[in-house]
């Protein structure tokens, strides 16, 4: 069995089906850890997940729970504790944008926004905390931000402001935890050519020439870029870093860009 920087640890990555999720699970698994791969629909994609974690030599389950519902995350946490006997790393991954202009905003728009984004955190975050505070042993806590967490964005103003707060949090978990030897961090990605982007934005002519304008690396950002970063603060080497907010953008935020909309 390969062994890794992460060899013998358990990662619970929610919103792991796809996209980011799915490329920080296998990039964990390569690196020797055992994968909880959390879908709340896609049971198919969740399926091939495993699969290649499985491929790739670990131990792999698949586990649907709506992570902004406290009972399911507690079952979710309960069935990864169950099936691995153990978690060592929690990346808070899932989340999503709903582009709606300020005045059209509904308050379910508001309520779902800031419910995967930030609350789920909370709630993941805590489950697992408990548990490792209660072994008395030490785990990692990784939460996957955005860019728009540092800029308004046009018809994003519910995103930004649940993505700058899921910053926030991070930075207060990461004091109040790292006694009991839970480091807490995060990463602030870009855009990124996941599935989704490359299906939708990056489609179009007009939005590529956008994109690759406004990004100073003039390139899209990849999954392996994120789950690269996502890695170094599950290792060891990274045991002294706690509570930053590392940016995967490619140097939008250090050129003080804002993120554009494209209709």
């Amino acid at each position: 069995m390969k062994e890794g920087k992460l060899a013998g640890k358990v990662a619970l990555i929610t919103g792991s089906s796809r996209g980011i999720g799915r490329g920080i699970a296998l990039r964990f698994a390569e690196e020797g850890a055992d994968i909880a791969v959390n879908y709340i629909q896609r049971m198919d994609k969740a399926a091939e997940v495993v699969d290649e974690v499985v491929a790739r030599g670990r131990r792999a389950i698949a586990i649907q729970a709506d992570v902004t519902q406290k009972g399911e995350v507690e079952h979710l946490v309960k069935q990864t504790l169950g099936h691995f006997g153990t978690v060592d790393i929690l990346v808070n991954n899932a989340g999503f944008s709903r582009p709606t202009p300020f005045l059209r905003l509904t308050e379910e728009d508001w309520d779902a926004v800031i419910d995967i984004n930030m609350k789920a955190i909370y709630l993941c975050s805590e489950a697992v905390a408990r548990y490792l505070i209660e072994q008395k042993k030490g785990g990692r806590i990784i939460n996957i931000t955005s860019n728009s967490g540092f800029g308004p964005s046009k018809q994003l103003g519910h995103y930004c402001a649940a993505k700058a707060g899921a910053n926030m949090l991070t930075r207060a978990l990461a004091i109040e935890l790292v006694p009991y030897g839970i480091t807490v961090n995060a990463i602030a990605p870009g855009v990124i050519g996941t599935e989704r982007i490359r299906e939708t934005l990056y489609s179009k002519e007009e939005s590529r020439r956008i994109i690759d304008g406004f990004i100073p690396k003039k390139k899209l950002g990849t999954v392996e870029d994120v789950a690269a970063a996502a890695l170094f603060l599950a290792s060891d080497e990274a045991d002294y870093v706690v509570g930053i907010i590392l940016n995967v953008d490619g140097g939008i935020v250090a050129a003080s860009g804002q993120e554009p909309f494209w209709e």
